[in-house]
Order: C-alpha cells, then structure tokens, then sequence
C-alpha cells in the first residue's frame, strides 16, 4: 500500500498538494451535491441517502477532471492504479466491498465537527479500520458558507426582490466576512451575477453612500493589508465599514466609498 500512496502523492505532486487536493475536492463535492443555488439547501443534513451516496461519485469525477485521468465503474485511475471512493459520514464505519481486486479510497466526514479524513486499503487485505494507510487525518474541512449564518439573516436576504438589493442586504450585513464568487451567484440568482457588486446601479453604489466597500483579494490586497484584515483569495471579497477618518481617508482616496 505504500507504493499505492506514493503513486498517488506524485499525481497530485506531493504530499501537501495531495492534502489540500483532497481538502478541496471534498468541499466542492458537497458544495455542488447540497446545490443551494437550486435547490435552496445548506447542509448535508438536509440530503437524502440517493444523494449522499453520490457524492462518492462526485469526488471521482473531480479527482478525474484534476488529474486529467480516465474512469470507468470501478473508480477512477490514478498514476496507473484504479481507484474507488468509498464515503463514510460521522465516522461510521463502512466496509468497502469488491468483486475483484481494488484499492478504495476511505473519506471521513463528520458535518457536526467538520472533520474529515482520507485513507486507502485494498481489498483484498483484511478490510478493517485499523488496515486504513491515512493519507490525511482529522484535517477541518472549510464550512459551507451557509453553515454559518443564521436563518434570519438568511432569509432576510433571499426576501429582497432584485439581485442587487440581496447582495446589498449580504455585504451590508456580514461585514469582514470573506465572500467567495459561487456565494454571489447563489444571492445573485443571475447569470451576469457579477454586474451587481458593481458601480453604475449596483450593490457598491449604495452601500458607498453608506460608507461600506466592498474589496477583492487580489485587487484590493494592498488596501486589506492596510485595514488590517486577513488576506483572502482572488475570487473572494471582503465588505468593510469604515471606523476611523483614517479609514474614511484610505477609502475614499482609492475610490471605494463616497
């Protein structure tokens, strides 16, 4: 099984790639199975068993689209070793089974905690926990954005009519809150989702008025250093209200706030 790991650390390039890979893949997996965009879900308590068993399926097909492999129905290849993923939720055990020799990839995933873990073991070794080789262990999974805010905020976002006014209400009220591109789309519900933290009649206009910007990971990374908050990522977004003239100053000087 060592000679497996190492063939799958060196696709992914290493074992910190391969941590993140598999942290990342895992997120996406139960972001686009929950779809909150259509169907309005949050959490993987609210999906039913159809759905939480495909979501093995999902972290297949990305691990694929990843690595640019193929997959058939007994998993998907990776460095030349035939890979299946076998999901397990709270840390229930479930023994993998095959009908001829496969090596199973073994995720954990505890919603309550947000822990998870990823291993192999083949089957045709005695397939028990204590046989799993961890690839990764108790890592935290990133939370659904959902996750975290409450049902009245929530609802009193989805209650605006246009997309602009929605996002106005997120960014005015989950301030220094990282905001990623697929949560704007979600609130947006439009297909140039984008155009409306815009200026010229979008959610940055009025909330300017207010004195809240709203500011990018990458092209705002100077100013958010400045501010003192934490670096985010390109494809997300901080709102900021100003609490000092120096704010104040800061801000209007790069154009943010009126």
């Amino acid at each position: 099984m060592q000679q497996v790991r190492e063939k799958i650390e060196l696709a992914f390039g290493g074992p910190d790639n391969l941590k993140q890979a598999l942290l990342a893949t895992l997120r996406i997996a139960l972001d686009e199975v929950i779809d909150t965009l259509r169907s309005g879900r949050r959490s993987v308590a609210e999906l039913n068993e159809v759905e939480i068993a495909y979501i093995g399926t999902k972290i297949e097909i990305l691990i694929q689209h990843q690595l640019r492999t193929t997959r058939n129905r007994n998993g998907v290849e990776i460095n030349g070793t035939n890979v299946a993923v076998i999901l397990n939720f709270s840390n229930v055990w479930n023994a993998p089974h095959a009908k001829e020799p496969s090596v199973f990839l073994v995720v954990f995933y505890d919603g309550a905690s947000s822990k998870c873990s990823f291993g192999l073991i083949n089957s045709s070794d005695n397939v028990s926990f204590g046989n799993v080789t961890w690839l990764v262990k108790d890592e935290e999974l990133a939370r659904n954005f959902w996750e975290g805010i409450s049902s009245e905020t929530i609802d009193a976002i989805f209650s605006k009519k246009s997309g602009s006014q929605r996002l106005q209400y997120l960014f005015g009220n989950l301030l220094e809150t990282p905001i990623t591109r697929d949560v704007i789309a979600v609130v947006a519900q439009q297909k140039d989702y984008m155009k409306r933290i815009r200026k010229n009649g979008g959610a940055r206009d009025a909330l300017a008025r207010e004195e809240i910007a709203i500011l990018n990971g990458e092209v705002d990374s100077q100013i958010i250093r400045e501010l003192g908050l934490a670096p985010i990522g390109k494809d997300q977004y901080y709102s900021y209200k100003c609490k000092s003239d120096n704010d104040r100053i800061l801000l209007i000087s790069k154009g943010k706030i009126e």
